[in-house]
């Protein structure tokens, strides 16, 4: 009769042993392989709220096409199935989420600026490459040129479209009477604050009083 050997676990069935118990034990701060199981099952989970909250929708119908347009559009190298690749999946999430649009137009526009920037960086590595030509080279970096300019002009569409509800109220002449008082500097109607404080008028001559 043999004797039944045993078998050593392998080393995936140890990465995910430990990712499925590093919830259930004390964290050791001295231990990096439990600290490093804990970060990796974090990175690796995107809960369905996430998924919701980046992209501003309860719907469905209308998530997973979003979802499927940006990873088609922003994924990572060449993969086979972008839509499936589960790297590609955490990537443009996070980024989304890193954004946080706030609206629906913040959140198409958050989709293009992501594709946008995905594409420039695929642009300038391809003008890294080890082999490519000198003309090769000028066309990646031209065409990643032209994509950093288009995302500096989203950004500023961006901008302008948070900012388009504030009101500011800009005052170039202030005639200041004896005993009256003056407020020195811009005012946000919305904030109602002083960014260069304010100066009593009764600390000013008038001209009257010249």
């Amino acid at each position: 009769m043999t004797k039944d050997r045993k078998r050593k676990p392998s080393r995936s069935a140890s990465k995910s042993s430990a990712l499925e118990k590093a919830d259930q034990v004390t964290l050791q701060p001295n231990d990096p392989h439990q600290l490093a199981a804990v970060e990796a099952k974090k990175l690796s989970t995107i809960t369905p709220e996430q998924l919701r909250a980046a992209f501003l929708t309860e719907d469905l119908l209308l998530l997973m096409p979003l979802l499927m347009q940006l990873k088609l559009s922003s994924h990572l190298g060449n993969v086979e199935d972008p839509v499936t690749d589960r790297s590609t999946h955490l990537y443009v999430v996070r980024l989304m989420e890193s954004l946080g649009p706030r609206d629906a137009q913040e959140r198409f526009l958050a989709m293009q600026m992501l594709a946008t920037h995905t594409l420039a960086m695929d642009c300038l590595a391809a003008a890294q490459h080890k082999d490519q030509t000198d003309v090769g080279r000028d066309m990646q970096l031209n065409r990643g040129i032209q994509l950093m300019r288009l995302y500096a002009t989203q950004m500023e569409t961006w901008k302008q479209h948070r900012s388009k509800g504030e009101q500011r109220c800009t005052v170039e002449h202030v005639h200041v009477h004896s005993g009256a008082q003056a407020v020195v500097g811009t005012i946000n109607q919305n904030a109602g604050s002083l960014s260069n404080g304010e100066e009593s008028g009764k600390d000013r001559k008038s001209d009257g009083d010249k």
